[in-house]
């Protein structure tokens, strides 16, 4: 039937992840397997006995033919059962593994969105602020020197702002990504893990 079903690679932690979030392959695997199912309840016994014949080209006697198809199919199910079992273990111990630093990166990713609330509200008041103490600064009759400087002040502490927004997203984008798929190399660099602390 099959070749090297013993040999099959596992699927990585990462890859199942992946593959679970992309959403697209996960709903194919289950209709192929359905599909599967449904093919082999529709093969004939005459055609199983063809392909016995042809696997055992040699075996004069169909019955013994059929025996060996048997038990050739019976060991690539096996192989292929053993296989899901093996990588079905992984997932879960992996899992298993990751549950604190998982939990970790939700909750981080939660302070984050938090932070990234008030980073964006503290911005637009800013604006506003600026904007309005422009227009005051203007009407006080102030040297335009002295605007300058204090629209620079402004402008500084925007720019503060837009950079810790920037690094707090950049931070919950690499969260984000480990989250998808389980691969720690996606971490950010200032991430704690729970077992260090």
């Amino acid at each position: 039937m099959f070749s090297n079903l013993s040999q099959l690679p596992i699927i990585t932690y990462a890859e199942n992840r992946a593959m679970r979030m992309e959403g697209k392959t996960l709903p194919l695997l289950y209709r192929l397997k359905c599909d599967l199912v449904e093919g082999i309840d529709s093969i004939l016994p005459e055609t199983l006995l063809a392909l016995a014949r042809q696997h055992a080209p040699n075996e004069a006697d169909d019955y013994k033919a059929v025996l060996l198809l048997g038990v050739k199919i019976a060991d690539d199910f096996s192989d292929l059962a053993r296989h899901g079992e093996e990588t079905n273990a992984l997932y879960k111990a992996e899992r298993e593994r990751l549950k604190p630093v998982t939990d970790k990166a939700v909750q981080r990713n939660n302070e984050i969105y938090r932070q990234l609330e008030l980073i964006n509200v503290d911005v637009s008041n800013h604006e506003v602020r600026s904007k309005a103490r422009a227009v005051k600064l203007r009407e006080a009759e102030l040297e335009e020197a002295d605007i300058a400087h204090e629209t620079a002040k402004d402008l500084a502490r925007r720019d503060e702002l837009l950079a810790a927004r920037a690094e707090l997203q950049s931070e919950s984008d690499a969260l984000d990504q480990f989250l998808r798929t389980g691969d720690e190399s996606c971490l950010p660099a200032n991430f704690v893990r729970p077992d260090a602390v």
